[in-house]
C-alpha cells in the first residue's frame, strides 16, 4: 500500500509542476533594433587580378662540389 500512495503523490506533484508552467504567458525580451551602417551602390566592372610579393628564396640544402684530384669538372653526370 505505501507503494502507491508514494507513486499516486508523486504523479500528482508531475501533474501540478507541469499545468502551472503552462498557465504563464511568455516574457517577451525588449525589441534591438538593427544597428545604423554606411553601404556602396554595386558597380560592375573588368577586373585584373594580379599579385606581388616580394622575397628571397632559399634551399633548404645545399652542397658543395670539389673535386679531390687537380684539373676541371668537365660534365656533372647524375641528377
Amino acid at each position: 500500500m505505501p507503494t502507491k500512495h508514494i507513486f499516486a503523490v508523486a504523479l500528482l506533484a508531475g501533474a501540478v509542476s507541469l499545468l502551472s508552467a503552462c498557465g504563464s504567458e511568455p516574457s517577451t525580451a525588449p525589441q534591438m533594433h538593427a544597428p545604423q551602417v554606411s553601404v556602396a551602390p554595386v558597380i560592375s566592372q573588368r577586373i585584373t587580378e594580379w599579385d606581388e610579393f616580394t622575397g628571397r628564396l632559399e634551399a633548404p640544402q645545399t652542397v658543395e662540389l670539389r673535386p679531390r684530384v687537380s684539373g676541371y669538372i668537365d660534365m656533372v653526370a647524375f641528377e
